[in-house]
């Protein structure tokens, strides 16, 4: 025993060529990943993915499904797909959506928890953060598919409004159902066949959970100002036996009473009909969604002139949920510039980004920036501030290419150089707000002005810009056929699957057709009356009011009202030029608004045109223009107008009172 001790314990491993020979059956390589590698193609795939090799990876994919090989659904693929989504060379975006969803369809679903549990967090970043204008058609396609595999929690609060709001709604209304076609098919695929009552317990579960979709959809149409793509989908959901909550009935119907729409009985006789087929029940509001932007409600509150005591308030605000007015986010910005902390604006974005209403508040932060840097003549930080948190759709083209520009130098300045609005930090978004009302026409009158600060060729480039803002709304407005249509359109951009099982590969998706371009479409809300009131100013300001006087008529094709601001600025256009005869007829039209109409009385020219009256700011402004032209009787007859209309009595209106003092000085030296 103690010669045993004393002998050294071996330090090289067996040699096993004294047991067996050296045959060929057992030469085998001792790397176990190698041997498992070079017999299994899923394998080699695989390993190519993992050592970034994805042209290659893409190239075995194709010699695979070619020989009929079946891939195994992988964690590993979602990387390739990520790959293809945003650093792949693709020459057309048809390229990149069908190598996307290529990849995305070997991903396990949520059912195969022993591969891995499906992140939709980074996709959805590159799909809605990273892109300017958002691909409706690759978006559809990742929807569907991630409904397909037990996903639709996560996308659906953020994609069916995306999906909704910048699509044609006869293709958004087909979504909808194939969407809901996926998510059950996916929900009965986990349910044994014979399990009548677990398929039956999961008809009713799906009908309580599509019914949130739709009411989603009701909302969001509504919002968009697509008040007949609503009623069509409330049609939609009451033929699939959907109940739609009570709260979506108000929601809808109060934005058909204010906008006058024809189908406020129609959808009062779909309410009542559901009332009879189910007792009624009390129904919890709707939960608030990130579609609607509204901008919180001025509050007066004395303004601090300290910069700290200011953004102390604004984080406290923020904190505890408020929503803070964008008056404070504007004297928070001014104080700000005072002062050179723009570093402080970074935090409060920061607290903006996570905060529960997130869409709310970040719209009113936005608005407020834009306004800040636009009236303080720095156009550039408010064109990135607006590229930065929001879809670029709805503004013109021209801005598109500044905005890229703007990009490319921010790319090129030092790190070392003084925090300013336009060299902050990239904002950590989840996904990317879509454009209000309010922001898209402060990037209007910025290009606009633009235009007229320019050397030459400034009437064309007006007209140019103004025949792209009435193509956009029009192509906002149009009208679609909801119903006669969906059988009728073959949308080749959405994913036609099937879901079958190939052994333990798990659902294999398929898509049938070759993918198609869906246009982004803006919402018919997005354009008001402010965008037109941009270029009748313009017009006015570059001598063309005849111009600026066609622009009522158009916005009245589109099914905007002229405001009143828009027509003072027409009448006192048209003044300044001498034209008496066009002023006068649109002070009639303005007028006879006015007064009750005659029903006996037949229709005259521009009689279906309702116009504002004129008040003491609308003649004031003739009798202006008039002044400038030099043309004293055009004035009598304005200021016959105003005393018969209005009640005039001099002193309240310094601008009124210099005007008629001119024209009764212009009068007493005529008399002499």
């Amino acid at each position: 025993m103690a010669a045993l001790r004393n002998i050294p314990y071996p330090s090289s491993g067996l040699d096993t060529s004294i047991f067996e020979d050296s045959l060929d059956e057992y030469d085998i390589t001792l790397n176990r990943n190698d041997s498992s590698l070079s017999r299994k193609p899923c394998h080699l795939l695989r390993s190519l993915i993992g050592e970034r090799k994805y042209a290659d990876a893409a190239r075995a994919k194709g010699e695979m499904e070619e020989l009929g090989i079946t891939i195994e659904p992988h964690a590993i693929y979602q990387t390739a797909a990520m790959y293809a989504l945003v650093k792949a060379p693709f020459k057309t975006k048809e390229e990149r959506m069908a190598a996307f969803i290529s990849w995305w369809s070997l991903v396990p679903d949520t059912s195969q928890k022993h591969y891995y549990y499906p992140r939709t967090s980074p996709i959805m970043s590159a799909l809605l953060e990273r892109t300017a204008i958002p691909n409706i058609s690759l978006i559809m396609q990742y929807a569907i598919a991630a409904a397909g595999k037990g996903l639709e929690g996560r996308v659906s609060k953020v994609i069916i409004p995306i999906v909704l709001r910048h699509s044609p709604p006869s293709i958004s209304l087909i979504f909808l159902d194939k969407y809901r076609k996926s998510d059950l098919a996916y929900r009965l695929a986990r349910i044994p066949r014979r399990d009548v009552r677990a398929t039956a317990a999961c008809n009713f579960q799906n009908r309580k959970h599509f019914r949130g979709w739709y009411a989603l959809a009701i909302r969001t149409h509504c919002m968009a100002g697509r008040y007949s793509a609503a009623v069509a989908t409330l049609k939609a959901a009451r033929r699939s036996n959907l109940t739609i909550p009570e709260a979506t009935y108000n929601f809808i119907l109060g934005y058909l009473r204010r906008g006058e729409h024809p189908a406020v009985s129609l959808v009062e006789d779909i309410w009542q009909e559901q009332r009879t087929l189910k007792p009624k029940t009390p129904s919890p509001p709707p939960p608030l969604s990130a579609t609607r932007y509204e901008l919180p409600q001025e509050i007066d509150e004395p303004k601090s002139p300290h910069l700290i005591t200011v953004y102390s308030r604004l984080l406290e605000t923020l904190a505890e949920g408020g929503i803070p007015a964008h008056s404070r986010f504007r004297h928070f910005l001014a104080l700000c510039g005072m002062t050179g902390e723009w570093q402080l604006l970074q935090n409060i974005r920061e607290k903006v980004y996570i905060h529960p209403r997130f869409a709310t508040v970040a719209s009113s932060m936005i608005y407020a920036e834009m306004l800040h840097h636009s009236e303080g003549g720095d156009q550039d930080a408010a064109l990135m501030s607006f590229a930065e948190h929001c879809h670029t759709i709805g503004i013109p083209k021209i801005a598109l290419l500044k905005i890229r520009q703007l990009r490319m130098e921010k790319q090129n300045v030092t790190e070392k150089s003084l925090p300013t609005p336009t060299t902050l930090p990239k904002p950590a978004l989840k996904h990317k707000l879509w454009p209000s009302s309010y922001q898209s026409t402060i990037v209007w009158r910025i290009i606009v002005q633009d235009v007229l600060k320019s050397d030459g060729h400034v009437a064309e480039n007006l007209k140019k810009l103004y025949n792209e803002l009435l193509s956009q709304v029009t192509l906002s407005r149009a009208p679609v056929s909801m119903e006669a249509e969906l059988e009728n359109i073959q949308v080749g951009a959405l994913a036609q699957t099937s879901h079958s099982s190939s052994g333990e590969g798990g659902a294999e998706w398929k898509i049938e057709g070759s993918p198609a371009s869906i246009p982004v479409q803006p919402a018919p809300s997005q354009y008001t009356a402010a965008h037109f009131n941009i270029f009748i100013h313009a017009f006015v300001a570059a001598d063309m009011p005849r111009r600026a006087a066609n622009i009522p008529a158009d916005m009245y094709r589109v099914g905007i009202a002229p405001t009143l601001h828009g027509l003072t600025t027409i009448v006192k256009g048209l003044a300044s030029i001498g034209n008496v005869d066009r002023v006068n007829a649109l002070l009639d039209i303005m007028e006879a608004s006015a007064k009750p109409q005659d029903e006996s009385l037949g229709s005259s020219p521009g009689s279906n045109m309702t116009l504002p009256p004129p008040t003491v700011v609308t003649y004031t402004a003739a009798l202006q223009g008039f002044k400038r032209s030099k043309c004293k009787g055009a004035a009598v007859g304005i200021l016959q107008r105003m005393r018969t209309n209005l009640d005039y009595t001099p002193g309240p209106d310094p601008y009124l009172d210099s005007a008629v003092a001119w024209l009764n000085e212009e009068i007493a030296n005529d008399a002499n």
